[in-house]
């Protein structure tokens, strides 16, 4: 089943799980919740361990160069982050 969920994620590199082939939808922050990835997944696909790279504003970088930006969130507290995610190409051809 095709549906879209959110995964927490917080500044740093971060390993979730999620079905394969996930659409990444949005970037965000949730007061109560703090910083939050949704994506669009097939529930019915196996799991698979993206990495989720979350720096903020000045922060370094480096090795960002072939990950896919998901966006930019303003906490509550007005820090400014960036997330990054990354996969590895052999599960994609699987």
């Amino acid at each position: 089943m095709k549906t879209i969920h959110k995964y927490s994620v917080s500044p740093g590199c971060n390993t979730v799980e999620i079905p394969v082939f996930a659409k990444f939808l949005h970037f965000g922050y949730q007061p109560d919740q703090g910083m939050q990835v949704w994506a669009l997944v097939n529930t019915e696909l196996p799991l698979y361990p993206f990495t989720i790279r979350v720096i903020g504003t000045g922060w370094n970088a480096e090795g960002l160069e072939e990950s896919n930006f998901l966006g930019t969130c303003q906490t509550s507290d007005g820090l400014v982050f960036h997330a990054f995610e990354r996969h590895l190409k052999e599960a994609v051809s699987q």
